[in-house]
């Protein structure tokens, strides 16, 4: 009777925790939770092989070793693998990342948000920095009151805090600059496998051509990194070019 009392109990427990991990997205709850199921099935199983020695004389002992067996490497993998993946570091779900982005592309003078980046230090708790695009003759201290302005309406509306907020400016004093953005975003753009391209920047004093370019993933990147090289390069043979291959690391 003891035995029975102490499964049931331990169920309800692992239940009751793993639902709390489920709404709190705990994955140590969630695994502990888990632990506690297991346990109580492992303690049933026992009692059920007892019983059925006991009234037919058949001993299941061995078999059910092996199965409990085969149950707690499989529950430990699992565990392993969620926990070394959050440690490790995992993807930004798209709908946190988007919804950042959208808050931040809100406001007035901001052309773009870009090169977002969200560390996870516990359930729900998100420190990152991002790039907002403004144009070239916003002063510092607006830049400074809209940083700010964007770090809290960020947080209130998502729980993330950005620590940094860099700067690309869009430029709109130079015509020829302006339309070398133009003309270079849409050749890099004709290639298949590239996602964007954003903090465009050009030097005509020193003759440099800047840009940053996100690749998918699937493609093959030294290859059309030097395939787009060599396109702008030949666009424009008097420039050097210094071009920023950038990660995919939200959506």
């Amino acid at each position: 009777m003891i035995i029975i009392v102490g499964v049931v109990t331990k169920i309800i427990l692992g239940r009751y925790v793993k639902s709390v991990g489920v709404k709190m997205n705990s994955a140590s709850l969630i695994n502990s939770g888990e632990d506690a199921t297991l346990d109580s099935i492992i303690s049933a199983s026992t009692l059920v092989a007892a019983v059925i020695y006991l009234l037919f004389h058949i001993s299941l002992e061995a078999y059910l070793g092996a199965v409990i067996s085969i149950i707690i490497i499989k529950s430990a993998i699992e565990m392993l693998r969620d926990s070394l993946s959050d440690i490790l570091g995992e993807r930004v779900a798209g709908e946190l990342s988007k919804k950042v982005k959208k808050v931040i592309n809100s406001f007035d003078g901001i052309y773009g948000s870009y090169d977002l980046v969200l560390n996870s230090y516990g359930p729900n708790r998100y420190i990152g920095s991002v790039h907002i695009e403004v144009v070239d003759y916003m002063q510092v201290d607006e830049l400074d009151e809209l940083s700010r302005k964007i770090a809290k309406k960020v947080y209130d509306e998502t729980g993330v805090i950005l620590t940094g907020i860099g700067v690309y400016a869009f430029n709109t004093k130079d015509n020829e600059v302006a339309k070398m953005r133009t003309d270079i975003t849409h050749l890099v753009m004709a290639h298949e496998g590239v996602i964007q391209v954003h903090g465009f920047y050009v030097n005509k004093e020193e003759k440099r051509i800047q840009l940053d370019v996100i690749f998918d993933f699937s493609i093959d990147r030294d290859h059309l990194y030097r395939h787009i090289y060599k396109d702008i390069e030949e666009a424009y043979p008097d420039y050097t070019i210094v071009m920023q291959l950038d990660s995919d690391v939200s959506d």
